[in-house]
């Protein structure tokens, strides 16, 4: 969860398209922000977005799906 002030909410926006994130919730001062892959990727996400202040983290660790056989 990233603090979404008026005037940063455009540049969170253009950093979630480019680490092909997705946000899934939006508040009145603050973006939920789903984003998957390696460690690099979460730290290079994060080192963007938090000077635009973190309000919240929360991580799965790895997990695996399995995948459907085909027919």
């Amino acid at each position: 969860k990233v603090h979404a002030n008026p005037e940063k909410r455009a540049e969170i926006l253009r950093i979630v398209d480019i680490f092909r994130c997705r946000v899934v919730d939006v508040g009145h001062a603050h973006y939920t922000i789903e984003i998957s892959g390696d460690s690099g990727k979460h730290e290079a996400f994060l080192s963007l977005v938090k000077p635009m202040g973190i309000v919240e983290i929360a991580s799965t660790g790895a997990i695996a799906l399995a995948r459907e056989m085909g027919k």
